[in-house]
């Protein structure tokens, strides 16, 4: 959705594992605070695609360098090496955890390595 992907509210709704429902509401909310729009899908005009507008992109944009400024006062003392290793360790701890219906650290996974 931010990273040129826009996908259907459904599939977005799949890959998050949010009821359809729900998702609705979520992307209504998007919608009202100007971060999102539904666009006709060229191939399907049933559909409609979750695209974000600038400004959710540029919010987008401010929220990963606030984390990455974070990781960095956090992890200062750790090596490239190092830090892989802990994300690594944190990740599996995670999809130990994790529900058996909807594998959210693949989701989380394919985000952190974009």
């Amino acid at each position: 959705m931010v990273r040129d992907r826009q996908p259907s509210q459904l599939a977005l709704a799949n890959r998050l594992g949010i009821d359809r429902t729900v998702m609705t509401y979520l992307v209504d909310d998007l919608v009202d605070a100007g971060l999102v729009e539904r666009r006709p899908n060229p191939r399907d005009r049933r559909q409609r695609r979750v695209v974000a507008t600038d400004r959710g992109r540029a919010l987008v944009a401010a929220a990963c360098e606030q984390v990455y400024q974070a990781e960095c006062d956090l992890l200062g003392g750790l090596d490239q090496r190092e830090r892989d290793h802990l994300r690594a360790l944190l990740s599996k701890a995670a999809c130990a955890h994790a529900d058996d219906g909807h594998d959210a650290c693949e989701v989380v996974g394919e985000d952190l390595d974009d």
